[in-house]
C-alpha cells in the first residue's frame, strides 16, 4: 500500500496565452484519481502548454500508484532559438542531483509521494536562468 501526501502549497503559474510554435519547456504536477499529487513532470512543446497538458491527461498514465486524471501547470519557460530539450535536460540533471536519483522515473517524472517535497518555484526559475541566461 502506497500513501501519497496531498500537496496543498500553490505555486504561481506564468503560462502565456495561446502562442503558435514557441519553443517551451514546461513543469507540471500530475494528480491521481484520489486527488493526491503523484509526480512532477518536465517536458517540451512548441504548442500551447495547455494543449500538451490535455494530451497527457488523455493518455491516462498508469503505474503502481493510480491513474493520472489531472495535470496542473506549475511553470513554463520560453527558450527562444535554443531547442527546449536543452533546458529539459538541465532540469532533469538538477532534479536527479537534488533527490540523489531516488525518485526519478523514466519519461521525465519525479515521484513526489509521501517522501519527497516538490522543487520550489525559486529553484526551478534559478535553474532556468542559469541555463538560459538573463
Amino acid at each position: 500500500l502506497v500513501f501519497v501526501k496531498d500537496v496543498v502549497r500553490t505555486v504561481k503559474t506564468k503560462v502565456k496565452e495561446k502562442v503558435e510554435k514557441v519553443n517551451s519547456c514546461y513543469w507540471i504536477r500530475l494528480i491521481g484519481e484520489s486527488g493526491m499529487v503523484l509526480y512532477n513532470k518536465i517536458g517540451t512543446t512548441t504548442r500551447p502548454i495547455q494543449d500538451r497538458v490535455d494530451e497527457i491527461v488523455k493518455k491516462q498514465y498508469k503505474d503502481g500508484l493510480e491513474n493520472i486524471v489531472k495535470c496542473e501547470v506549475l511553470g513554463s519557460w520560453e527558450c527562444g532559438e535554443l531547442p527546449p530539450e536543452g533546458l529539459e535536460s538541465h532540469f532533469r540533471a538538477m532534479l536527479i542531483k537534488k533527490y540523489n536519483g531516488r525518485n526519478y522515473v523514466k519519461n521525465d517524472r519525479i515521484l513526489i509521494g509521501n517522501a519527497f517535497e516538490e522543487p520550489t518555484e525559486e529553484e526551478m526559475n534559478g535553474w532556468a536562468l542559469g541555463y538560459l541566461g538573463g
